[in-house]
């Protein structure tokens, strides 16, 4: 009776806590070109939840995005190799939408750009304003 109740919970957990219509990848191992991401030795096309692994100790692993058959989709943040927030953003069908935020690689605020299906509509840039 224990392994019956023990089974369904594995299965259960695993239909919840893994996707199975988004696996999880790490774009480490991954090649991004045109808005999609390839394995780099077989070239083939992936999909799902990616994630960037580090070496550093503050953050071993944190998600980057969700890519869809159609590209990326949501929100999508990219991080230095030190493990600092690099820029961090929406896409809607693959194209940057909203306001973006970049940083440099100390983590301080470098851009501030508003996009429109893809389209930059104002760029604010920070390192500017703190040089006058």
């Amino acid at each position: 009776m224990i392994e019956k109740y023990t089974t369904i919970i594995v299965v259960l957990f695993f239909l919840n806590g893994n996707s199975l219509s988004y696996p999880s990848k790490v774009v480490n191992n991954l090649v991004e070109k045109n808005g999609q991401f390839h394995r780099k030795i077989t070239k083939q096309k992936v999909t799902g939840n990616l994630f960037r692994d580090f070496d550093v100790s503050i953050s071993p692993r944190a998600k980057v995005g969700l890519i869809t058959k159609d590209g990326k989709e949501g929100k999508w943040t990219r991080w230095w190799k030190n493990g600092i927030k690099k820029s961090e953003g929406f896409y809607k069908k693959n194209k940057k939408v909203g306001y973006w935020v970049e940083w440099n690689q100390n983590g301080v605020k470098y851009y501030e750009i508003l996009y429109d299906e893809g389209n930059i509509i104002t760029i604010k840039n920070y390192q500017k304003q703190n040089l006058e």
